[in-house]
């Protein structure tokens, strides 16, 4: 990786946890606290920077856009079937 990447990464480490919220809801509703719309560019640099922060803060299974080990369809348990009425 490039130097601008290791401190961007680094930076994005060291971002407090009301920014990090900040972000993440800017991300999920594609405007900042000021109504501006995300743009695209700023989109694809928070999705970015929110893997980076979960990956060095949060415990795997927590982390943006993991799933459980399993798919939830081949699990052997006692699911019920649905049924309409």
């Amino acid at each position: 990786m490039s130097d601008s990447s290791d401190s961007f990464e680094e930076k994005v480490q060291q971002l407090s946890p009301d920014m990090y919220r900040r972000f993440k809801a800017a991300l999920e509703q594609g405007k900042w606290p000021d109504g501006q719309k995300v743009s695209d560019a700023q989109r694809a640099t928070l999705t970015q920077a929110i893997i980076i922060f979960d990956n060095a803060h949060l415990p795997q299974g927590q982390r943006i856009g993991e799933m459980d080990d399993e798919c939830a369809s081949k699990k052997d348990d006692d699911t019920q079937e649905m049924t309409w009425q």
